[in-house]
């Protein structure tokens, strides 16, 4: 089994008056690829499929 490093961002964007949302990206740093994501779930979704894939040549989910 090989290693795989990921670099998750977590950033907070205010809206004006309405309430603001979190917001992140994910980066495998193996090959570069980078997701941006407004939900838990979908970071999850990005780190299993590279991990099921077992190489760095996975498609992030769209």
């Amino acid at each position: 089994m090989t290693d795989q490093l990921f670099v998750v961002r977590m950033w907070y964007e205010a809206s004006g008056s309405q309430p603001g949302q979190w917001r992140g990206s994910i980066t495998h740093v193996g090959s570069g690829a980078r997701w941006y994501f407004a939900e838990l779930g979908e970071l999850n979704d990005f780190i299993r499929l590279r991990l099921e894939a077992g190489d760095v040549t996975a498609t992030a989910p769209r």
